[in-house]
């Protein structure tokens, strides 16, 4: 061992210098040049798309499905090294390492830096190329898929890969889409035929599509030889958009408009048609699938942003240490190292002496670099993401798809080292290119077939579309965030990501909250956010479908300003006489009434065999929409019975029995629901006699002032309230006759927004936003098709500026069409609440958790439910109701500040604005759509500051994206949120929570995907907080402040040693156990994380123990420094008690031998993980077996490290001067047992004796709860 450094030259320096420039320039490099391939390709010049049907298209790529992340694959170790070196403590590492490569400055052989980072890098390195292979093989399955591709008369099979942009291609029945498609022709006479989506958004139901008569009417063998061209905008992510034209050379250079009825896109199946000619408009990495890949959101840990700030303050204080150290050992040498020939200071440096400013401090930083732990691998200099205005989310539907297939029950299985019953299940693999494990960390949801990705998802909120040959188009909704390759600069921990993926895996595997009726078990998509789910403080969460079942039920109606089902003899509308006598009188209002229920929908009917055995007499009705299904099963109770749905007609059976008569309506248009809209319409000739009608269905607020004049709507409105306090939802029903000459001159003005190649949909979409939000239309494009203005209000989620303002014409198009309504009546469907919810929400309001509910409903039913589950107490108990209210801004401001001053004065309410008035208890606050937007945009802080007064919050009226501004204004009151809801409608403010959690409803599985963590029911929540997230963070604190301290042990062993050693930077521990030393304690670590401090049903039954999560109680500045101080104070008891014992003047008691310094290093070495093991064992709560084998490892490794060092000679690393340490000590009966057993206890039963001081005087919470269940369980 050498004390004495040697002067480096200038010329070594100079190449130091050089290299450290190197490594910074690859950096800057591959930052500058990191930008993802799904952004870069968008990139086109030109306004619009050609595609020549039939057509070669050499500028366009092939279609290969292309997921790995290393392509080719001979490129992964240069391309892996690289993704390594974005971590900056691999970077820090790798400098240290680089460092001690120069012998003139390494206090200690360079394997000590070099093994623990390769083994880090390699398991990193290993992780990702198996992924990138599964994701290989994946992807040779999907582009090996063979389709015949028509070549004009020809049928040739072609593979997935080989199809081209302009390619004809013919898919039969159950075949994948294998590209963005245009309909061409279909085996239906009428050119329909359906389509599935589950792949996208998880939406089961069939979606129908159409072919152009045109092209229709064709014969199968011209398909071959069609010629026509395809006018399309450029690939884009718009999924629910497709703006386009076919110009067919057979009908004169005629254009026919394209829509997205046209358009199949890629991973989508065809369903119930025999086979289906499409023309190939975008393909590969260029369809819409493909242009939607992108990264999921990135969430970074609370306690992982705290463990990083940690990691910048250890690093700056050990610069402050080398330095101080360096400048000791600089003058040491200055004074007296250079008097003392026998150290052997290089004396013919002397002109270079100017260089020892650097030598000394680069040694001590080597020395003490293992202060920042290598096996925890955090990021050191985390970057916030950009904070983004609360308008940039964009505008997504209301829809409420119905729910997928369920997979079966995983098998059960018990963990040794949690008491959770486990379930495990493994996912097929898939050939789509849809179902390719982009991100491997990410478990999948689906367990049966199809097989859907096992990715983060965020699907959209798909809506059916139009079934009739002439339809409005879709209202463009949120695109869905499907996932791109893997996030390459995300941490790669090594002891950490074991204890969060052990986590996942526990969450997995509960059986407890595995819902057997939809056989749901619970899904931990992400790894990452464990511990946040012990941190919670704001809970934000859906009505529908989340705290409700989603299974609505007729209850009530209201036709023709009579109410039926709310007598005393009649609880409900089905048993209600006085209604089926009406029925059978043949009223018109009653028959229109339920036919428009029977025909204002997206159902898909399906016959089913009666009781005596005769097909068709009943029908069981499908679609995404509960409140659909529920509505056409009640006008089927009364004898208005939906029986066929084709692409341009509709059928009934009104009537009873014998006596009914069938009805053949004609589709014309549909003006499909939207979150924005709040209604749907639909206009049917009669086949009968030629009339033509519009029926309409929708919100309250959006069908009453459609209502012609003049029409009595008191009793209607007495009667939606009476229905909202039973906390029912309601909509109005109307219809309104059309003259012939009416219908053609709206079908013109509607053909003439139709007509537009780009951003059609957009201007009718902002058209009928205009009008009736009342909201400025966007502003103008600049010069290069951005938005003028730097605003993501006007901006899509490409950050593509919306089209110009549209004409006065497309302004119309809607409302004057959808006006002069006769009001039939109105609906109440019930929908209950699920089991147990409100106790789960009592439950977690004890654990000081708050509330908002975010729905769609209107006030009165908001407020009935949110009694219902408990989000609010009674106003009888002393709480408080605070209505925020206004029609403009500075109305919204009033209300919100005068609720603030009387909040600030201890009188909540104020006594107006629908505030309760009286006493200081609990504060509820109400706000509906309008208010909610004014406030957001006008208002942010005061209504962020009032919603963090009230104990719970209730949003009606709410849309998508301002579900998702609400949740970004509660982050950003620096409260950590969760997020939970069940449909596409609540991916924006899953995606932007903290922490979000999908319900595997009948919602369709959009949230699931897009969400950290999915679950069957909502009161499963209370385990996954309470218990797993509790766990989580008391375990990752535990083991995160674990790695610091056996860190700061070791280190500060080292520099006590150097006041010894002349401040020469010398190392104590030799090389060898030096480097094993990160691996050989990981062991213990990972014990830690199987540490529990009370029992699961404490966890439940002491709620209040979650606030220790709320408050960082488990990971502080004071906790860390008490770790830190811990090991400071145990390495100096042990390094001066080893010292004195086995000092050089120690001689071995059987030969005499005098222990030298290598000797003395390795005992103190041996003892020092002793202390490790003891002090893990002083931190557990509980043992058990998988404790003590764990700690067993440890030792066995410590073995294998003093093997390598002691038994095998390699001089070439000077392993030899380990040969014989340990057999000496070993020998030694004053080392083994007395004194390695005697410096331990004296290191150890000083912290041991402060915690029972500190349990005896002022106890921890769930400390009291472990006394607790000792007395329980002792009797």
């Amino acid at each position: 061992m050498s004390f004495v450094p040697d002067i480096l030259t200038p010329g070594q320096i100079f190449i130091f210098l050089l290299g450290i420039g190197f490594l910074g320039a690859l950096t800057i490099i591959w930052r500058r040049n990191g930008t993802p391939r799904f952004a870069r390709k968008l990139r086109h010049s030109g306004e619009t798309r050609q595609v020549r049907v039939n057509g070669a298209h050499p500028e366009f790529p092939d279609n290969t499905v292309a997921n790995t992340k290393y392509r080719p694959l001979a490129i992964f170790p240069l391309k892996g090294l690289f993704l390594q070196l974005k971590h900056n403590t691999n970077r820090y590492f790798l400098f240290i390492a680089v460092l001690q490569l120069n012998t003139n400055i390494t206090p200690v052989n360079p394997l000590t830096t070099w093994l623990p980072l390769i083994f880090v890098v390699a398991i990193s390195m290993t992780k990702d190329l198996i992924d990138d292979l599964g994701r290989r093989r994946a992807d040779r399955l999907a582009n090996a898929r063979e389709y015949v591709v028509c070549k004009g008369a020809s049928r040739v099979p072609t593979r997935a890969s080989a199809l081209r942009v302009g390619d004809v291609v013919r898919l039969a029945q159950d075949d994948e889409v294998p590209a963005d498609c245009v309909v061409l022709k279909t085996s239906d006479e009428l050119g329909g035929c359906y389509i599935q989506t589950t792949n996208l958004d998880g939406e089961s139901d069939l979606k129908p599509r159409r072919a152009l008569i045109e092209t229709q009417t064709m014969a199968e063998e011209e398909m071959g030889t069609l010629n026509g061209t395809i006018n399309c905008a450029h690939p884009n992510a718009a999924i629910y958009s497709f703006d386009a034209n076919l110009t067919l050379e057979a009908s004169g250079a005629k254009k026919f408009s394209l829509s997205t009825e046209h358009l199949a896109l890629q991973c989508t199946h065809v369903r119930n048609t025999e086979f289906v000619y499409a023309a190939i408009v975008y393909a590969g990495e260029q369809t819409k699938y493909g242009c939607n890949k992108r990264a999921p959101p990135d969430k970074i840990p609370k306690a992982g942003v705290f463990v990083n700030r940690l990691v910048i303050v250890v690093f700056l204080s050990q610069l402050c240490l080398a330095f101080l150290f360096g400048g000791l050992g600089m003058g040491w040498y200055a004074t007296s190292g250079v008097q003392l020939r026998y150290l052997g200071y290089n004396q013919a440096a002397g002109d270079s002496a100017w260089s020892s400013y650097v030598v000394f401090p680069l040694r001590f930083l080597i020395l003490i670099s293992v202060m920042i732990p290598i096996s925890l691998q955090v990021n050191c200099l985390p970057l916030p993401p950009a904070p983004t205005p609360l308008h940039s989310f964009p505008r997504s539907i209301l829809h409420r798809p119905s729910s997928s297939p369920r997979p079966p029950h995983p098998p059960h299985a018990t963990h040794p080292a949690s008491s959770h019953s486990l379930a495990s299940a493994s996912a097929p693999r898939s050939s789509s290119p849809c179902t390719a494990p982009h991100l491997a960390h990410t478990p999948s949801f689906h367990l049966h077939p199809p097989p859907h990705s096992p990715l983060t998802l965020p699907a959209p909120h798909s809506t059916h579309p139009s079934p009739s040959l002439l339809s409005a188009p879709r209202p463009r909704p949120t695109p869905p965030a499907l996932p791109r390759n893997p996030n390459p600069s995300a941490p790669s921990q090594v002891t950490i990501e074991i204890n969060r993926w052990l986590y996942a895996k526990w969450i997995n595997l509960d059986v407890q909250m595995y819902d057997a009726p939809s056989d749901t078990p619970a899904r931990a998509a992400s790894t990452t956010l464990a511990e946040d789910l012990g941190q919670i403080e704001y809970v934000l969460t859906d009505k529908t479908g989340t705290l409700t079942e989603n299974e609505m039920s007729f209850k009530k109606c209201s036709i023709n300003s009579v109410m039926y089902g709310h007598s005393a003899d009649a609880l409900d509308v089905w048993k209600d006489a006085a209604l089926k006598k009406q029925l059978r009188s043949g009223d018109e209002t009653v028959v229109d009434y339920f036919r428009c229920l029977a025909l204002n929908h997206a159902v898909m009917p399906s016959p089913i065999a009666s009781t005596d055995g005769v097909s068709g007499q009943k029908y069981r009705y499908a679609s995404a929409s509960p409140d659909e299904e529920a509505l056409c099963a009640a006008a089927s109770f009364f004898n208005v019975t939906f029986t066929e749905r084709t692409t341009t007609e509709l059928h009934l059976r009104v009537g009873e029995g014998d006596e009914a008569a069938p009805e053949r309506w004609l589709l014309l248009n549909t003006l499909e629901f939207s979150s924005d809209r709040k209604r749907m319409s639909v206009i049917v000739r009669d086949a009968a006699v030629g009339s033509i009608r519009i029926f309409i269905k929708g919100a309250d607020d959006k069908i009453a002032e459609r209502v012609r004049s003049g029409q009595d709507l008191t009793r209607c409105r007495q009667h939606l309230d009476t229905f909202a306090e039973l906390g029912l939802r309601t909509l109005l029903v109307g219809v309104r006759d059309l003259d012939e000459s009416e219908y053609q001159a709206w079908v013109q003005r509607f053909e003439v927004a139709n007509a537009a190649v780009l951003n059609r949909e957009e201007q009718l979409e902002q058209a009928r936003a205009a009008r009736e939000r009342r909201w400025p239309l966007p502003p103008p494009l600049s010069h290069h098709g951005r938005c003028s203005l730097h605003d993501p209000l006007h901006c899509d989620t490409l950050g593509r500026a919306p089209s110009p303002p549209p004409t006065t014409v497309s302004l119309q198009v809607y409302d004057s069409i959808e006006r002069d309504f006769t009001l039939l009546g109105a609906t109440a469907i019930e929908d209950r609440l699920q089991e147990g919810v409100p106790e789960t929400i009592a439950l977690l309001r004890r654990a000081n958790l708050r509330f908002w509910m975010l729905t769609g409903d209107k006030y009165a039913t908001a407020i009935q439910v949110g009694r219902a589950c408990r989000l609010m107490s009674p106003e009888s108990s002393g709480a408080s109701l605070l209505v925020v209210s206004g029609e403009t801004a500075d109305e919204v401001g009033r209300s919100i500040s005068k609720h603030l001053a009387a909040i600030r004065e201890g009188a909540p309410g104020g006594g107006g604005d629908g505030g309760s008035g009286g006493g200081a208890g609990e504060i509820t606050v109400i706000v509906e759509g309008r208010p909610l937007g004014l406030a957001l945009e006008h208002h942010l802080d005061a209504f962020g500051e009032l919603g963090t007064q009230a104990h719970c919050v209730i949003c009606c009226r709410v849309t998508p994206a301002q579900k998702g501004a609400v949740v970004k204004l509660v982050k950003q009151r620096k409260r950590m949120t969760l997020a939970i809801g069940d449909g596409g409608n609540d991916v924006a403010m899953i995606q932007e929570a903290h922490v979000g959690v999908g319900i595997s409803g009948k919602e369709g599985l959009q949230a699931a995907r897009a969400a950290d963590y999915a679950i069957g029911r909502f009161r499963f929540l209370q385990r996954l907080l309470l218990v797993h997230g509790r766990y989580s963070y008391k375990r990752t604190a535990l083991v995160a402040q674990y790695a610091f301290y056996r860190s700061f042990y070791i280190s500060f062993i080292q520099l006590l040693f150097n006041i010894y050693a002349g401040f020469s930077g010398a190392s104590f521990f030799h090389s060898i156990p030096l480097s094993g030393w990160s691996i050989i304690t990981i062991p213990a670590s990972i014990s830690l994380t199987l540490d529990k401090d009370v029992s699961e049903r404490s966890c439940l039954t002491f709620p209040a123990l979650y606030k220790e999560g709320q408050t960082s109680a488990a990971l502080n500045l004071a906790t860390f420094s008490r770790w830190g101080l811990q090991g400071w104070a145990q390495a100096a008891v042990v390094f001066f008690l080893c010292f004195s014992s086995f000092g050089t003047e120690y001689m071995h008691p059987r030969d005499g031998y005098v222990i030298d310094l290598e000797t003395t290093g390795m005992a103190c070495y041996t003892i020092s993980l002793f202390v490790m093991i003891a002090a893990c064992y002083v931190e557990h709560n509980s043992l058990h077996r998988w404790n003590h084998a764990l700690n067993l490892l440890g030792l066995l490794l410590y073995l294998v490290v003093y093997a390598v060092g002691s038994f095998v000679h390699i001089s070439g690393f000077d392993i030899y001067l380990l040969h014989g340490t340990l057999q000496r000590l070993a020998t030694d009966i004053v080392f083994f047992p007395i004194g390695s057993l005697t410096i331990t206890a004296a290191a150890v039963l000083p912290v041991l004796a402060l915690k029972v001081v500190k349990y005896q005087l002022a106890p921890a919470p769930y400390q009291v709860v472990q006394l607790y269940e000792r007395r329980r369980k002792n009797g």
